[in-house]
Formats: structure tokens, C-alpha cells, sequence
């Protein structure tokens, strides 16, 4: 199938689907994220492992400010991590650039992730008023707690060296070498039996990463933006976390 905002290249049990926004560097639109919606409902049955990667100078810089924001936003694309974790294919994130706000959520949903030596990572909510309902709490769950501080209480932009050391990524790629260690890791997931590399998966998103707690980080969030607005209405976000114009 032909996306609008998404570049899918197969390689016998092995996609790499490239986020095809460069220009808005990678913001994560309506119609992107329903793009990857349906590829994952109906291109992954039969694959290995998909390499999920961003056109450009970004990864993924987060949610698209220009659209509608709102908690069933929010919700909404929680559907699509959701979607990353159920899954049978080994996701592989490989960050190339910059990596901003929800863009993190895809790398925390991902079961790999390679980084690029010029990547940079960063969680602004903070420094625009509220707790980042998207990044903040699968990233709690994915990295060292004092990592994620440095991100969401000091509004640090980190580098790939310190995203490894706080286990946010699995390694930083040799210069110039992104995809080819991001292939590599892929052919070797295809040499493996597909339904044990699902089990498997399935595994590791359970204990102690469950559904539950997911979920219940996303309520988490979501409650905590409420209480923070509730009595502060000039704040830059209003109460479902959605930017001011």
C-alpha cells in the first residue's frame, strides 16, 4: 500500500518504515499516525522485525501542535504504542537527529533502540507548564529515574552517550553507520523462529512492563495536567494538555 506520510521498503521478513513528515520534522499528525495504524494491523503478519526510523534531520519531534490536542488525543495515540507493544514483529527504533516530547513514546514503545551520535533527546512539556502525558510516563518506566529527571525537571537535552548510560537507548551507532547496525540487528531477529521471537516479546511486555501500568501511567498523566490547570487558567496548556496558540 501507498502511505502519505510514512515510506514502508520490505526486505523479505524485515520493513523499515521511515516517518515522512521532514518538513515538520516528523510531527506526529492525524494522518501519520494513522498511516502506521494501518500498516501495523495489516503489513506485519509475516514479518520478523520492522525498523522504524525518520526522514530528514528528525526522528520525531512529537505530536503535531498545529491540530487539535485534547486527552482523546492523548488516548488516541496511546492506541498506536499499544498497537507497537501487541505486536509479533521485533520493533527496532533507529533515531537519527532530533527527538522531542511524544516522539520518545515510540522509542519506549520499540523493543530496540539505536542511536545516531547526532541524535539529541528532550521532554519540553515541562518548560511549557505541564507533565508531558505522552513521554513522561513510558519513559519513567523504560529509564534510570535520575535520567528522566535531568529531561523533565531540568528540561535538559540529552545526548545519545547519556540516553545509553540511563538505558533510554540500547547503544549509540558508529558515525554513518545507523542503518547499517540497525539492518544488521534485524537479519539477525529474521534468522530466528517468528513465534518464539513473539512469545518472547510478549514476555518482556508483561513482567514488569504490563498493560496495566502502562495504562495506568497514561490516567497518571492525564490527572495530574487536570489538577495543575484546574486553578491555573493562564498557564501555556490548558487542562487537557493542549498548547495555547
Amino acid at each position: 500500500m501507498n502511505y502519505e506520510n510514512i515510506l514502508v521498503e520490505f526486505d523479505q521478513s524485515v520493513a523499515t518504515v521511515t516517518l515522512n513528515r521532514p518538513a515538520k520534522k516528523n510531527a506526529l499528525s492525524v494522518a501519520l499516525r494513522d498511516d502506521l495504524r494501518h500498516f501495523i494491523a495489516h503489513e506485519t503478519a509475516a514479518l520478523h522485525a520492522v525498523i522504524l526510523t525518520g526522514e530528514g534531520d528528525s526522528f520525531c519531534s512529537g505530536m503535531d501542535l498545529s491540530e487539535r490536542g485534547g486527552e482523546d488525543v492523548i488516548r488516541e495515540m496511546w492506541t498506536l504504542m499499544q498497537a507497537i507493544y501487541d505486536c509479533d514483529a521485533v520493533f527496532i527504533a533507529a533515531v537519527n537527529g532530533i527527538v522531542r516530547g511524544a516522539g520518545l513514546t515510540f522509542i519506549n514503545a520499540c523493543d530496540f533502540a539505536i542511536a545516531d551520535p547526532s541524535a539529541t533527546f528532550g521532554i519540553p512539556e515541562t518548560k511549557h507548564g505541564f507533565y508531558g502525558p505522552a513521554a513522561l510516563p513510558t519513559t519513567q518506566l523504560v529509564a534510570a529515574k535520575k535520567l528522566v529527571a535531568e529531561m523533565a525537571l531540568a528540561g535538559d537535552v540529552i545526548s545519545p552517550d547519556r540516553a545509553a548510560l540511563g538505558f533510554l537507548i540500547n547503544k549509540v551507532a558508529e558515525p554513518g553507520k545507523l542503518m547499517a547496525e540497525a539492518n544488521h540487528l534485524a537479519k539477525k531477529l529474521s534468522a530466528m523462529n517468528r513465534s518464539t521471537l513473539a512469545v518472547v516479546k510478549r514476555g518482556l511486555n508483561t513482567l514488569p512492563y504490563d498493560a496495566a501500568l502502562r495504562d495506568q501511567g497514561v490516567d497518571m498523566a492525564l490527572d495530574l495536567n487536570r489538577t495543575l490547570f484546574k486553578d491555573h487558567p493562564g498557564r501555556p496548556v490548558n487542562q487537557t494538555g493542549r498548547y495555547k496558540k
